[in-house]
């Protein structure tokens, strides 16, 4: 996973063999082992142990190996038992809901619930794992029918508070809108008599697709992925009822995000629906949609290799397509040879509102190298870090698109992105 190989990147060659140590050690059962290895490890185990073996106590069966839930919650036992203090700061979520979950009394869980709430941080701060785990404790409470009591009510609001303050903060970050969607689904599903009002809502603060900053959060609330589209949620619920007018801008919304040829199919067929008598002017709403989703370009500007300013957006009426690569990023290099397929084919078309350039994150001969032993021919340009900070670009392959307005957007990783550039623009 990315933030694996980034939080790599940081650690020692002793620590990083630590860290690839703990899920041989685990499946095999040496768990005596894999605590003193995260215990050396320190603070620097929190990924493996979020993510991996976190994610482990939550399933009910895995498929590569049925004992593994089992052999995770053995090992967040021991490491409990060290009272070692960093690694209690990173496990303290995980064993409360294993306590809570395990308690064969609701007087027990209810007590449990009280302590869990007085370890909770103040609102301001990331409370990491104690997003999902408070999810778990009322969802376990609920399955109990204690969503009654008082305690249950407390730890819904302190963490819904939670999320809207920290979206309120920083209403761009994925992880606290993929919680906040998904308390809002949460209350949709409780009050039937305001589904539609709680998908909404849902659908507002939705995370953007591709993100990887809640991928293991979502898979600990929903393995089967169903709820990943909040948005999709709330637009079938508006057609269920029949409100095709109001699911238009939802579906919009979707399709801007993940323009895949079903998704714009679909969004082109109820756009007809709503406005029958504005067949011909689908794709000057669709590029007003994209235009109002994305950003504006940043101020800035610089100088290439050859001692050339560079442009970022001129009125010429045509789209920009970047792709920012390396020759060291195998991701990037393995898609190069469709980048200058679309380049040759587009070049064939005079009329084309495509224009094709690509920075590169990189070592100057390196590339130069690279182009002339592939014999690529698309443009190249070396970017400067100013553009990298400019556009936050901390990840490679980073595909951006400007419009003919002088906006840009970003085209997520793992997506079809020849597909979705087509399908931004209109192009066959």
């Amino acid at each position: 996973m990315l933030p694996l190989t980034s939080a790599l990147g940081q650690m020692t060659m002793e620590k990083i063999d630590l860290i690839n140590s703990l899920a041989p050690l685990i499946k095999e059962g040496n768990i005596d082992q894999a605590v003193k290895n995260s215990i050396k490890l320190g603070k620097e185990a929190k990924f493996m142990i979020d993510a991996s073996f976190a994610l482990g106590v939550t399933l009910e069966v895995s498929d590569f190996d049925p004992e593994w839930p089992e052999k995770c919650q053995s090992y967040f036992r021991a490491l409990s038992k060290e009272k070692n203090a960093e690694i209690e700061e990173i496990i303290w979520p995980v064993i409360s809901w294993l306590d809570i979950s395990e308690a064969s009394s609701g007087k027990d869980k209810v007590r449990m619930v009280r302590e869990y709430l007085k370890q909770l941080p103040p609102d301001s701060l990331d409370w990491k794992a104690a997003d999902v785990f408070s999810f778990l404790i009322l969802r376990d409470l609920d399955k109990n029918k204690l969503d009654n009591r008082s305690t249950y009510k407390a730890l819904f609001g302190l963490l819904q508070t939670h999320l809207l303050v920290r979206y309120r903060i920083n209403p761009k970050d994925n992880r606290t809108r993929y919680f906040l969607s998904y308390s809002w689904y949460y209350l949709s599903q409780k009050n039937p008599g305001k589904t539609g009002e709680f998908l909404c809502k849902a659908a507002e603060v939705s995370p953007d697709p591709g993100s990887d900053d809640y991928f293991y959060d979502m898979y600990k609330l929903d393995p089967i992925l169903r709820q990943k589209g909040f948005r999709r949620n709330y637009y079938n619920y508006l057609i269920g009822k029949g409100q095709k007018d109001k699911a238009l801008p939802v579906l919009e919304a979707i399709t801007v995000l993940e323009p895949t040829d079903s998704n714009l199919n679909e969004f082109k067929g109820l756009f007809q629906q709503v406005y029958p008598d504005q067949k011909e002017d689908f794709l000057q709403y669709w590029h007003k949609a994209i235009s109002s989703a994305c950003e504006n370009l940043p101020a800035v500007s610089f100088t290439n290799d050859k001692g050339e300013e560079v442009v970022l957006w001129n009125q010429t009426g045509k789209w920009t397509f970047i792709d920012v690569w390396g020759t060291w990023c195998r991701p990037c290099v393995a898609e190069i040879p469709e980048l200058q397929e679309l380049y040759s084919e587009n070049l064939k078309k005079p009329d084309s509102p495509l224009a094709i350039v690509t920075w590169v994150h990189d070592d100057p001969a390196l590339m130069e190298n690279f182009m002339k032993e592939k014999k690529y021919t698309f443009p190249v340009t070396l970017i400067p870090r100013s553009i990298e900070k400019a556009f936050h670009i901390n990840s490679f392959p980073t595909k951006l698109l400007i419009t003919p307005e002088g906006k840009y957007l970003k085209i997520p990783f793992n997506a079809d992105w020849k597909q979705y550039l087509m399908n931004y623009i209109g192009m066959e």
